[in-house]
C-alpha cells in the first residue's frame, strides 16, 4: 500500500513537473510567434519604403533624362562640356567688364 502511494505521489510530481515545462514551452512559442509578428510587420514597412524609393529614383530618373534631351536640343545637339564656366565659348560673367 505505502509503496502504491509512494509510486502515485511521484507520477503526480513527474505531472507536475512535465505541466509546468510545457506552459513555459507554451509561452517561449507565444513569444517566438509575438517576434515574428513584429519582424514580419517591420519587414512590410521597410519593402514599403523601399518600393517608394525605387518609384522615387525611377520618376527622378525619367525627368533627368527629360532634361538632358532638352538641354541637347536647346545646345544644339552640342555637350555642357564645351559650355564650362569661363571657357572661351561661355566667358564667366565676373571676367567682362563694361571697359571692352
Amino acid at each position: 500500500m505505502e509503496d502504491e502511494r509512494r509510486q502515485g505521489d511521484q507520477h503526480k510530481d513527474a505531472m507536475e513537473k512535465a505541466n509546468t515545462r510545457m506552459k513555459g514551452y507554451k509561452r517561449q512559442l507565444e513569444q517566438s510567434h509575438d517576434d515574428i509578428s513584429t519582424a514580419n510587420s517591420t519587414k512590410r514597412k521597410l519593402q514599403r519604403d523601399l518600393d517608394e524609393q525605387v518609384e522615387m529614383n525611377e520618376s527622378l530618373t525619367r525627368e533627368n533624362n527629360t532634361l538632358k534631351q532638352r538641354q541637347r536640343r536647346g545646345l544644339g545637339g552640342s555637350s555642357m562640356g564645351n559650355y564650362r564656366k569661363g571657357s572661351r565659348n561661355n566667358p564667366d560673367p565676373e571676367e567682362l567688364s563694361d571697359e571692352d
